[in-house]
Protein backbone atom coordinates (compact mmCIF):
# COMPACT_ATOMS: atom_id res chain seq x y z
CA UNK A 1 0.00 0.00 0.00
CA UNK A 2 0.65 3.32 -1.01
CA UNK A 3 -0.12 6.19 1.41
CA UNK A 4 0.76 9.90 1.54
CA UNK A 5 -0.55 12.11 4.62
CA UNK A 6 -0.42 15.96 5.54
CA UNK A 7 1.60 16.99 9.00
CA UNK A 8 -1.82 18.09 10.42
CA UNK A 9 -3.06 17.71 14.11
CA UNK A 10 -4.18 13.86 12.42
CA UNK A 11 -1.93 12.82 9.92
CA UNK A 12 -4.84 12.78 7.75
CA UNK A 13 -4.39 10.83 4.94
CA UNK A 14 -4.73 12.28 1.19
CA UNK A 15 -3.42 9.56 -0.81
CA UNK A 16 -3.80 5.75 -0.47
CA UNK A 17 -3.30 3.23 -3.72
CA UNK A 18 -6.06 0.71 -3.96
CA UNK A 19 -3.75 -1.85 -2.18
CA UNK A 20 -5.28 -0.27 1.14
CA UNK A 21 -8.38 -2.98 1.01
CA UNK A 22 -6.47 -5.89 0.66
CA UNK A 23 -4.14 -4.66 3.27
CA UNK A 24 -6.49 -3.29 5.88
CA UNK A 25 -9.92 -3.94 4.94
CA UNK A 26 -10.60 -0.21 4.26
CA UNK A 27 -11.08 1.06 0.59
CA UNK A 28 -9.45 4.49 -0.26
CA UNK A 29 -12.59 6.55 0.09
CA UNK A 30 -12.74 4.97 4.08
CA UNK A 31 -9.38 6.55 4.87
CA UNK A 32 -8.72 9.64 2.90
CA UNK A 33 -9.51 12.48 4.47
CA UNK A 34 -11.28 10.84 7.04
CA UNK A 35 -10.72 12.23 10.35
CA UNK A 36 -12.70 9.36 12.37
CA UNK A 37 -10.38 6.63 11.07
CA UNK A 38 -6.76 7.58 11.58
CA UNK A 39 -3.52 5.79 10.47
CA UNK A 40 -2.32 5.20 13.78
CA UNK A 41 -5.56 3.34 15.07
CA UNK A 42 -4.96 0.66 12.65
CA UNK A 43 -1.54 0.43 14.77
CA UNK A 44 -2.10 -2.81 17.30
CA UNK A 45 -2.39 -1.10 20.62
CA UNK A 46 0.32 -2.86 22.08
CA UNK A 47 2.86 -1.83 19.26
CA UNK A 48 1.04 1.65 18.79
CA UNK A 49 3.45 3.37 21.26
CA UNK A 50 6.43 2.27 19.96
CA UNK A 51 5.81 3.02 16.17
CA UNK A 52 4.54 6.06 16.85
CA UNK A 53 7.70 7.20 19.19
CA UNK A 54 10.08 5.27 15.75
CA UNK A 55 8.42 6.94 13.26
CA UNK A 56 8.77 10.46 15.56
CA UNK A 57 12.64 10.08 16.01
CA UNK A 58 13.37 9.27 12.34
CA UNK A 59 11.14 12.32 11.02
CA UNK A 60 13.02 14.27 13.34
CA UNK A 61 16.29 13.76 11.83
CA UNK A 62 15.11 13.69 8.33
CA UNK A 63 15.98 9.94 7.99
CA UNK A 64 13.59 6.95 6.18
CA UNK A 65 12.06 4.98 9.09
CA UNK A 66 11.61 1.04 8.91
CA UNK A 67 9.23 -0.44 10.82
CA UNK A 68 7.85 -3.89 11.11
CA UNK A 69 4.47 -4.25 13.41
CA UNK A 70 0.98 -5.52 13.93
CA UNK A 71 -2.07 -3.88 12.72
CA UNK A 72 -5.68 -4.84 12.89
CA UNK A 73 -7.93 -5.05 10.32
CA UNK A 74 -11.15 -3.36 9.42
CA UNK A 75 -12.49 -7.28 10.03
CA UNK A 76 -10.61 -7.38 13.26
CA UNK A 77 -7.81 -9.72 12.26
CA UNK A 78 -4.16 -8.75 13.44
CA UNK A 79 -1.69 -8.81 10.51
CA UNK A 80 2.14 -8.08 10.41
CA UNK A 81 3.47 -5.66 8.76
CA UNK A 82 6.51 -3.43 7.56
CA UNK A 83 6.62 0.39 6.95
CA UNK A 84 9.22 2.26 4.97
CA UNK A 85 8.76 6.06 4.99
CA UNK A 86 10.00 9.85 4.95
CA UNK A 87 8.85 12.61 5.87
CA UNK A 88 8.71 15.70 3.16
CA UNK A 89 9.92 18.99 4.59
CA UNK A 90 9.64 23.07 3.69
CA UNK A 91 13.01 24.66 3.55
CA UNK A 92 12.78 25.75 6.50
CA UNK A 93 13.32 22.33 7.62
CA UNK A 94 9.29 21.57 9.23
CA UNK A 95 7.62 18.60 8.23
CA UNK A 96 4.80 18.93 5.86
CA UNK A 97 4.21 15.38 4.82
CA UNK A 98 4.97 11.52 4.99
CA UNK A 99 4.76 9.66 2.00
CA UNK A 100 5.44 5.78 2.38
CA UNK A 101 4.46 2.52 1.93
CA UNK A 102 3.70 -0.42 3.65
CA UNK A 103 3.20 -3.99 2.71
CA UNK A 104 2.12 -7.33 4.45
CA UNK A 105 4.98 -9.45 6.39
CA UNK A 106 2.37 -11.76 8.32
CA UNK A 107 3.71 -15.14 6.83
CA UNK A 108 7.57 -14.17 7.10
CA UNK A 109 6.61 -13.19 10.86
CA UNK A 110 5.12 -16.37 11.26
CA UNK A 111 7.67 -18.43 9.37
CA UNK A 112 10.00 -16.53 11.64
CA UNK A 113 8.02 -17.46 14.52
CA UNK A 114 8.15 -21.59 13.32
CA UNK A 115 12.27 -21.29 12.64
CA UNK A 116 13.00 -19.45 16.03
CA UNK A 117 10.17 -22.71 18.14
CA UNK A 118 12.20 -25.57 16.04
CA UNK A 119 15.77 -24.11 16.97
CA UNK A 120 14.83 -24.07 20.32
CA UNK A 121 13.56 -27.31 20.09
CA UNK A 122 16.53 -28.69 17.94
CA UNK A 123 18.65 -27.22 20.85
CA UNK A 124 16.58 -28.61 23.77
CA UNK A 125 17.60 -32.15 21.88
CA UNK A 126 20.96 -31.76 21.42
CA UNK A 127 21.53 -30.75 24.75
CA UNK A 128 19.77 -33.77 26.10
CA UNK A 129 22.45 -36.03 23.89
CA UNK A 130 24.81 -38.11 25.67
CA UNK A 131 27.46 -37.03 23.52
CA UNK A 132 29.09 -33.90 22.99
CA UNK A 133 27.92 -32.74 19.80
CA UNK A 134 29.38 -29.16 18.17
CA UNK A 135 29.10 -27.19 14.90
CA UNK A 136 30.44 -24.17 13.16
CA UNK A 137 31.19 -22.37 10.26
CA UNK A 138 33.82 -23.29 7.88
CA UNK A 139 35.67 -20.32 8.69
CA UNK A 140 36.12 -21.84 12.10
CA UNK A 141 33.79 -20.27 14.26
CA UNK A 142 31.99 -22.21 16.51
CA UNK A 143 28.34 -21.77 16.46
CA UNK A 144 26.50 -24.43 19.16
CA UNK A 145 28.43 -26.49 21.39
CA UNK A 146 26.00 -28.79 23.77
CA UNK A 147 26.56 -29.66 27.51
CA UNK A 148 28.14 -32.83 27.15
CA UNK A 149 30.38 -31.34 25.06
CA UNK A 150 31.48 -29.03 27.86
CA UNK A 151 31.28 -31.46 30.58
CA UNK A 152 33.65 -33.95 28.10
CA UNK A 153 36.10 -31.21 27.74
CA UNK A 154 36.12 -29.84 30.83
CA UNK A 155 36.73 -26.05 29.03
CA UNK A 156 33.67 -23.57 28.98
CA UNK A 157 32.47 -21.63 25.99
CA UNK A 158 34.53 -18.81 26.40
CA UNK A 159 37.70 -20.49 26.13
CA UNK A 160 36.79 -22.36 23.00
CA UNK A 161 35.50 -19.32 21.07
CA UNK A 162 36.65 -20.82 18.03
CA UNK A 163 37.41 -25.05 16.25
CA UNK A 164 41.63 -23.21 16.27
CA UNK A 165 41.70 -22.50 19.65
CA UNK A 166 39.48 -25.51 20.62
CA UNK A 167 42.62 -27.62 18.83
CA UNK A 168 44.94 -26.30 20.85
CA UNK A 169 43.52 -26.49 23.95
CA UNK A 170 41.92 -30.26 23.27
CA UNK A 171 45.41 -31.45 21.58
CA UNK A 172 47.54 -29.50 23.36
CA UNK A 173 50.76 -32.10 22.43
CA UNK A 174 50.96 -31.74 18.90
Amino acid sequence: MVYFCRNDHRRTMKYVNEECLALTGFSPEELIGNSCIHCSELVHPEDRENVLESIQKALQIHKTFKITYRIIKKNGAVQWVWEQGNGIYRNNGSLTAIHGFVMNVTEQKENEECIIKSEKNLRTLMDALPVGVTYGTLDGKIEYCNRKHFELMGYTREEMPDSSEWRRLVFSDE
